[in-house]
Formats: C-alpha cells, sequence, structure tokens
C-alpha cells in the first residue's frame, strides 16, 4: 500500500513487503517440505506396518523400534523404511502410550 506516499518511502515500504512476503514464503516451502517429508514416512511405515506388528509380536518389551530391529536382525531398509522412520514410528507410539519413549 503506497498510494499518496512520498515515492521514496513508497519504495522502502514496498521493499520490506517484499522483504516479509519472502520471508513468509520461505516459511511456507520449508513446512510444505516438512509435510511432504512426514507424508512419504507415513507411507513407508504403513507400507511395512504387518510386518512391523509381526516383529512386535516376536520381539515384545524391546524400548525402541531399532532396538526390535536389530533384535530380529531385521534392517529397515528390507522393510522399505529409512533409518530415521523408526524414531518417527517410537515418537508416535508414545503419544499412544503404546511405547515409553524417554
Amino acid at each position: 500500500m503506497t498510494n499518496g506516499m512520498n515515492p521514496t518511502v513508497a519504495r522502502l515500504v514496498a521493499g520490506a513487503e517484499r522483504i516479509t512476503l519472502t520471508a513468509v514464503i520461505e516459511e511456507t516451502d520449508a513446512e510444505l517440505e516438512r509435510t511432504e517429508q512426514e507424508l512419504a514416512a507415513l507411507d513407508r511405515i504403513e507400507a511395512a506396518g504387518a510386518e512391523l506388528e509381526r516383529l512386535e509380536r516376536l520381539y515384545p518389551g524391546r524400548s525402541t523400534t531399532r532396538e526390535m530391529l536389530v533384535d530380529a536382525g531385521v534392517s529397515p531398509d528390507s522393510l522399505g523404511l529409512r533409518e530415521d522412520d523408526s524414531e518417527l514410528i517410537d515418537k508416535w507410539m508414545a503419544e499412544d502410550g503404546i511405547r515409553d519413549v524417554t
């Protein structure tokens, strides 16, 4: 909004608005990227869900998904998971009260 302003002030205001909009766009892009990554992880975890449940039954009481996989001799990659997916699984399980992750 620079109508009726001194041209120098109008340029400064327009520049400040551009900086603000650029920051909002960058923040929105970063949030979108995080959301897309979490959705991709959710898809991978859902695809591996049946096997993860089977392993949870065979190796109960493990404090982390990573510990369960190590004890089972299974790599996250063999289930189509990434290394950091197990941390997300543990976080969700802790939120649901299934696993106490400290």
